[in-house]
Parts: structure tokens; C-alpha cells; sequence
């Protein structure tokens, strides 16, 4: 069958820009398997040009950022992502640890509640958020994510101890207590934090006696 002169061309045009960026991934993906991570980024970079929403594309150019330790690129990356796309707490979560690294705590914090729409049930979420409302000074909200996470991982020591120095912040005393006493119990701290809570234990006994 003959084909019109230009017949190819227009096909090409007609792909969807959804399948341009699918072949892009695809190419970039056996860029990187065969260890040409230059060629693979600039594949990718591809894709996601002519498909912003690119899952794939995405995730894999986010990794090759942060394996090169190019943290302000990442964070570009990940912003833009959830604008497109707001339902991504794993990213939400991503962004928040660079956050937090560059020193800017109150705009992780920012970034995972705003993250908290579309959180299911994730542990860990909960965990980091309660984590970070603890270091500025935000017991109460820490003690009840850190409820939170306990009712996904109900063992989690470290995720107890945390529980523990917010309600002794928040003055609850006698659970305060108990929290550390559980966290001990659970034999997952290391040594260091063993011996912090041992000496939490221990003050909050002298200040009982008082």
C-alpha cells in the first residue's frame, strides 16, 4: 500500500503527548539501567515536558537529584509535582525532609499538613509530622499524631519515647511515664536513648516525691 509523501510525519504528530513522554521514560530507563545517567536525566526531563504528570518520569528524575546531592533542583521538582497533582503525601513527606535539612522547619511543617487530606493511613506521615511539631514547641498537636502513629504501629518504641517527652511537656505527667516505662519495654532503643529515657524516668519520679 502506498503511503502519502508526509503520511509518517503526521502520525508522529498525532501521538499524544501522554505517549511521547512513555517512549522518553522508556528510553531514559535503559539510559540508566546501562549507566549513562546523563543521557537518562535529560529522557526524563523529556517526558515530563511533554507529560507533566508523569509518574514514572518523575520518580526517577527525583532519584538521580538527590543521588547527586542537587537538593534545590529536588525541591523545584517535588513543588511542582503536587501542584499538579496535591494527592502525593509521599512526595509531601520528601520535600518536608529537605525542608528540615536547609533549617526551614516551619515550612516542612507546613508542607505535610497540607499533605494530610490525602493521607490513608500512613504511620510514618503521622510519625514525622508529630516529630517536627515537637521541635518547635507543639506538644499538644505532637501527642496526638504520635497517637496516631501508635494506633498503625502500636510497638513502635522510638514513636513512645516520642509520645513521652510531649506529654511531659504538656504536663501529663503520670502518662509521661507510662510511655517511657513502655518504650524501655520494647527493647528497640539504642543505648543513648535507653539511657535518655532511663534519666526522663528518673526526674519524673523525683518530681513525683516532691
Amino acid at each position: 500500500v502506498a503511503v502519502a509523501p508526509g503520511a509518517i510525519d503526521k502520525q508522529m504528530r498525532d501521538v499524544a503527548p501522554s505517549e511521547h513522554a512513555e517512549i522518553a521514560f522508556r528510553k531514559g530507563a535503559a539510559q540508566l539501567q546501562a549507566g549513562r545517567t546523563n543521557v537518562a536525566e535529560s529522557d526524563f526531563r523529556e517526558a515530563l515536558k511533554q507529560d507533566p504528570s508523569h509518574a514514572g518520569a518523575g520518580q526517577a528524575l527525583l532519584g538521580l537529584l538527590l543521588d547527586s546531592g542537587r537538593n534545590d533542583e529536588a525541591e523545584a521538582l517535588l513543588r511542582n509535582a503536587l501542584e499538579i497533582n496535591p494527592r502525593q503525601p509521599h512526595h509531601a513527606m520528601v520535600l518536608a525532609r529537605l525542608e528540615v535539612e536547609r533549617g526551614e522547619v516551619s515550612g516542612a511543617i507546613d508542607t505535610m499538613v497540607g499533605a494530610l487530606a490525602y493521607v490513608q493511613s500512613d504511620p510514618d506521615f503521622h510519625a514525622f509530622l508529630a516529630a517536627l511539631l515537637q521541635r518547635v514547641g507543639r506538644h499538644r498537636e505532637a501527642v496526638e499524631y504520635y497517637r496516631t502513629a501508635l494506633r498503625g504501629v502500636p510497638g513502635n518504641g522510638v514513636w513512645m519515647m516520642g509520645l513521652g517527652i510531649s506529654l511531659r511537656a504538656a504536663d501529663q505527667s503520670a502518662q509521661a511515664r507510662d510511655m517511657f516505662q513502655r518504650a524501655i519495654e520494647s527493647k528497640q532503643l539504642t543505648p543513648e536513648l535507653q539511657e535518655f529515657v532511663e534519666r526522663q524516668l528518673r526526674e519524673l519520679s523525683a518530681q513525683k516525691k516532691k
